[in-house]
């Protein structure tokens, strides 16, 4: 069996602005049965083509909504799909209408046979001020093509149209968005079971069997459990044994296990977020501690220049915390030492002046005035020496010439006569303040110093701390990658964490879960002893009893045979899946020997798949969200249309398939799905043949296009948009 679909027609379809013409093709694409590659620059209506399918089969679109990309149902959400052009031109109360067209058909190649299909879907609204009201006149028709006449003929299923198109539970695999790749590997959960269904049907059979058994054991349950009922009647005893038993198999085991069950599949779930989660997570993580260390760091800083700050403040508290002295801001003797000077000095000067005022004094008088001014003689003491004639420096007795000399020279020259004269008198006045401050800071000098000096070195001290926490900050950011932690890394990180620890609680309450339900089974076993002697001479219940024996061990061999088959199922998806992911990345040569590992993991009668990329030695090669992670999933979903081929013939219908790949990786894909055998046809929504700057197909874009050629049944077309949601122009390149 093989679908091609064969035109969709857009009536003002996101910026398909407008209804289908068939004179100009406007809104009317057609496609080939081979390869459909759409290219164009952002805008262009690839994305909204490839919602266009969805729309069709599922009534659902892929949308982006404050930077949520995600799957949403049209109710609520047909402003964001109407032509905003149209929308806006209309007048309040306009009728306004929106949807899609498509054509298809289903040919049978073993017989030739043909069937065409036509499905309508269409949402209608008014337009109420600044909102769309939906009107209760949504169509959603499916026709089939009169082969004789020509015409529609209208069928009463629409769904049932709709799933020949693409059955429901294989759009996972044959409707896929590239930067929603996650959606295209249905291989966890409850999806598993239906992803196996599909492409192996002998497995299918097997788990109906499995169904049927468990229902033929449930009744054999029930009524093993009623005749012991029935046979325990007549004993009050026995009663209670087989009312308590009845419980246990009716009740409490079905629940104990249908928890198990629970369980297993929130530990799977918790798994899988994990492993989507765990390597983003602990990037963010890493950035997280990163931050950490500059807050840290900028802590350091803080701090450090807080405690330079207080050491500052407090150096000039003590500076005048009493009064202020030359001697507090000095740890040498050197400014003491200068105002010492400048009293001796001031001394020369008043001296100078004296003798300028006594014009008749002698050179020897002159030398002699002025040695003695330096030791500051007191008049008092000279006025005793000339009373006692005796000189108390050398105890000799004073000769009369001296002591007129010492009482009208000396004395006079001491006792400042010459008041009236104002140069003397202020070199007399900076000689004593001179004296005061020399005084003063020598006095005070000693008792601050010590104090001042470690006040000094702890400054100095804090003020390198500060910089060497600076030098240390700049290093680290120097040698580390470190950006703000965005609101998704934030989610990520809270995701993983919180999956992690809901893992652990969820281990916890099913080893508790377990324990509960081997103490039921025990206590089964128990009660089943007790009431045999009672009923071991009923025929019915012997003949219910070697059913029960029979059904366990028919389900224990389909067990086994059902492990047997997924484990080949698993082997097999694995070589196919390695094979296609080998070719896409053919010319990587780090990656020729690595390998696409599908491991079978069971708990009790369930199955799930881990998958993962390891390299020649064995080890698992993470790299989430980029290239290798979506081919990875990219290459398990070809292995499975590989699997799958007898039993499907859908169109591949892909948006933006390759857009984490690189030049080499892209132009890989394209290679190979031009000759693909899994495929019948293809139809691609890709920018990565596309270059804007050149509003042309860029370099890989043309060795796709001059490939195409070859293909007779394969085009290439160009969807350009006309304005801001006015239109596109639909041009194609070849056919």
């Amino acid at each position: 069996m093989a679908i091609f679909i064969n035109e969709v027609r857009l009536t003002n379809w996101f910026n398909f602005m407008g209804e289908p013409d068939e004179s100009s093709g406007k809104n009317i694409i057609h496609f080939t049965s081979g390869l459909n590659i759409f290219v164009g620059d952002n805008n262009g209506g690839k994305s909204k083509l490839h919602n266009a399918f969805r729309y069709i089969l599922s009534n659902k679109v892929l949308l982006k909504i404050n930077n949520n990309k995600n799957i949403f149902e049209t109710v609520g959400k047909e402003k964001e799909i109407l032509n905003n052009q149209i929308f806006l031109k209309a007048r309040h109360g306009d009728k306004l209408t929106f949807g899609v067209e498509l054509y298809f058909t289903k040919e049978r190649k073993s017989t030739q046979d043909k069937k065409q299909y036509c499905l309508r879907k269409f949402i209608s609204g008014r337009k109420d001020v600044n909102n769309f009201v939906r009107l209760k006149e949504d169509v959603e028709k499916a026709y089939k093509l009169d082969k004789t006449t020509g015409s529609l003929i209208e069928e009463d299923n629409y769904g049932m149209i709709s799933s020949i198109l693409m059955t429901p539970n294989y759009m996972n695999f044959f409707l896929v968005e590239g930067e929603q790749m996650g959606l295209m590997t249905p291989l966890e959960g409850e999806q598993l079971q239906t992803t196996i269904n599909l492409i192996d049907s002998s497995l299918k059979l097997y788990n109906n069997t499995f169904k049927d058994v468990k229902a033929v054991k449930s009744s054999v349950m029930r009524n093993s459990g009623s005749e012991k009922k029935r046979i325990a009647s007549g004993n009050e005893a026995d009663k209670q044994n087989a009312d308590e038993l009845s419980r246990i198999k009716e009740s409490k085991l079905p629940t104990l296990v249908k928890k198990i069950e629970l369980l297993q599949s929130k530990e799977s779930d918790l798994k899988q977020t994990i492993v989507k989660y765990e390597d983003k997570a602990k990037e963010s993580e890493t950035l997280a501690k990163l931050k950490r260390k500059i807050d840290n760091f900028n802590y350091e800083i803080n701090q450090a220049d807080e405690n330079w700050y207080r050491k500052k403040l407090n150096f000039t508290k003590n500076l005048v915390k009493d009064d202020f002295f030359i001697a507090n801001i000095n740890d040498d003797r050197f400014a003491i030492n200068k105002l010492n000077d400048l009293v001796e000095s001031t001394k020369d000067y008043i001296t100078e002046r004296k003798i300028e005022l006594e014009p008749n004094t002698s050179e020897h008088e002159l030398n002699m005035l002025q040695s003695l001014d330096k030791s500051q003689p007191n008049p008092n003491i000279l006025r005793k020496m000339i009373a006692e004639s005796v000189c108390y420096v050398c105890q000799t007795e004073i000769e009369k010439r001296s002591k007129s000399w010492i009482e009208n020279k000396l004395i006079p020259f001491f006792e400042n006569v010459n008041e009236n004269d104002e140069t003397l008198k202020q070199l007399e006045e900076l000689k004593s303040f001179f004296s005061f401050l020399y005084s003063q800071n020598e006095n005070k000098k000693l008792p601050k110093l010590g104090t001042i000096n470690t006040i000094k070195e702890e400054i100095t001290t804090a003020a390198f701390k500060k910089r060497e926490v600076q030098e240390a900050k700049e290093n680290f950011e120097e040698t580390h990658e470190i950006h703000e932690l965005s609101e998704a890394d934030k989610v990520t990180i809270d995701t993983y964490i919180t999956a992690r620890d809901l893992l652990t609680e969820n281990r916890q309450e099913f080893a508790l879960t377990k324990q509960d339900l081997n103490k039921y089974k025990n206590r089964e076993k128990e009660l089943n002893d007790l009431l045999r002697n009672v009923t071991k001479n009923n025929p019915k219940l012997n003949k219910l009893y070697e059913l029960d024996l029979l059904l366990e061990d028919l389900d224990s061999e389909l067990a086994i045979e059902k492990k047997k088959i997924y484990s080949d199922f698993a082997k097999s998806l694995e070589e196919k899946a390695t094979k296609r992911f080998n070719k896409f990345l053919k010319r990587n040569q780090t990656a020729k020997d690595q390998r696409v590992v599908v491991e079978l993991i069971q708990n009790d009668v369930n199955f799930e798949f881990k998958i993962y990329v390891v390299d020649k030695m064995d080890i698992i090669q993470s790299q989430s969200g980029g290239a290798q992670d979506a081919l990875e999933k990219l290459s398990v979903v070809f292995g499975l249309l590989d699997l799958s081929q007898t039993n499907a013939g859908y169109p591949f219908i892909a948006d933006a398939p390759t857009s984490h790949l690189s030049d080499p990786q892209q132009e890989s894909f394209y290679q190979q799905i031009l000759n693909d055998q899994a495929l019948n046809q293809t139809i691609l929504m890709t920018m990565d043949l596309w270059s804007n700057s050149q509003n042309n197909l860029n370099e890989l874009g043309e060795k796709v296009c001059q490939e195409i050629e070859k293909f007779p049944n394969s085009s290439l077309n160009i969807l350009k948009a006309i304005g801001v949601n006015s239109g596109v122009e639909i041009l194609k390149i070849n056919s």
